[in-house]
């Protein structure tokens, strides 16, 4: 069985202001599985996305960004027609109140539209995780600088996934 990936990209960036700064992507990707007992989860996926996005920093301290996201995938080897088409909004702050302390906040709001069989490989390797319909994901990030050689991390993600119930998951390092 293997496995390839590869990616052209183009990315520009422009900064009008000191607290203002643009940015948009281009990417094309081409994904590729191959396994020689199980043609089932042979695909050849090619992948084009968009993706502007604009952050705001008002202070060294804390960042604002806002962030579009527009893929269109293709399975260029299954005989069954696999497509999927993501429009991603994220909203992303950031908030520093020294150097030991970082907070970090994620909203995204994900429309798929698919078509396919979502739980073949093929349609597993489009979607992400994510299931056709609307998908909403969220996290919240704290790191903590405790001491000169311990640092204290914890994180909560949450998802509601298409007609899913809302899923919870929660960690701490030290």
């Amino acid at each position: 069985e293997s496995r390839t990936n590869a990616t052209k990209f183009f990315k520009l960036r422009w900064q009008p202001t000191d607290s203002w700064v643009s940015n948009l992507a281009l990417e094309w990707n081409q994904r590729a599985s191959d396994s020689e007992f199980f043609a089932g989860k042979n695909y050849q996926i090619r992948e084009r996305v968009l993706e502007p996005s604009g952050s705001w920093l008002p202070t060294p301290a804390f960042s604002l960004e806002l962030r579009y996201r527009y893929s269109v995938q293709e399975d260029q080897l299954q005989a069954e027609d696999f497509r999927a088409q993501a429009h991603e909004l994220s909203l992303e702050t950031g908030w520093n109140k020294d150097s030991q302390t970082n907070l970090e906040q994620r909203f995204s709001y994900v429309k798929m539209d698919f078509v396919g069989q979502a739980n073949s490989p093929v349609g597993f390797a489009m979607l992400n995780g994510l299931q056709p319909g609307n998908n909403l994901i969220w996290n919240l990030s704290l790191n903590r600088q405790l001491g000169r050689n311990l640092q204290l991390q914890l994180s909560y993600e949450g998802r509601k996934t298409g007609i899913a119930r809302v899923v919870h998951l929660g960690r701490a390092q030290v």
